[in-house]
């Protein structure tokens, strides 16, 4: 949260952006703790309720990809970098990419969508900061 704070003190998106993806991803982090204000000092906000619901929506999207045989976005990209736009797929375990066939790194995969969910649901409070 301290990057998120700082983000927006020093009109840093890229802070802002990297602060919201590591609680999208912090599996230990509560309700409870994004809620509260941080310790010190006074100058320092909790997360309105806005950005907590996105959050947790973000988070909930992220949860879907460890999850066998569930849908998966659209707009995922192959964590090999090749050129395909043809998608990615569940066989019986894993997750494989239909152009090169290659099995995807799932912390790859989750870190990539939220990067690309909270570019999304937070374009425009990052825009207003460039």
């Amino acid at each position: 949260m301290e990057s998120i704070w700082l983000g927006k003190k020093y009109h840093a998106p890229q802070w802002i952006r990297r602060g919201y993806t590591r609680i999208c991803i912090d599996e230990s982090l509560s309700p409870t703790y994004l809620g509260e204000p941080l310790q010190q000092p006074r100058s320092r906000r909790p997360l309105d309720w806005k950005t907590i619901a996105y959050l947790c929506y973000i988070r909930s999207e992220i949860n879907k990809l460890g999850k066998l045989n569930s849908s998966l976005p659209n707009n995922l990209r192959c964590t090999h970098g090749c050129a395909g736009v043809t998608g990615l797929y569940w066989d019986s375990i894993n997750i494989y990419c239909r152009s090169c066939r290659m099995r995807q790194n799932q912390a790859t995969l989750a870190t990539n969508h939220t990067d690309t969910l909270v570019s999304h649901y937070f374009k425009e409070e990052l825009d207003i900061l460039v």
